[in-house]
């Protein structure tokens, strides 16, 4: 969680005399760290839940998400 603090803020630091390699693989890590993050939490969301409640769990999931 940490790092993907520090990666997406060094986005902010992006100035035109910055190599576009190095811009370009800031963007790629912080949109797989976003990415990565994301996914566990959709992972953990369903943790606990029965199979018999599983659709319902959907549904109200993908209404607050």
């Amino acid at each position: 969680m940490q790092l993907l603090r520090y990666i997406c803020g060094a986005c902010a630091f992006f100035r035109p005399v910055w190599p576009l390699h190095l811009i370009f693989g800031l963007a790629v890590c912080c949109g797989f760290s976003m990415s990565s993050q994301f996914t566990a939490y959709n992972t953990i969301a369903y943790d606990r839940i029965s199979p018999a409640q599983m659709s319902s769990a959907t549904s109200f999931y993908t209404t607050f998400q």
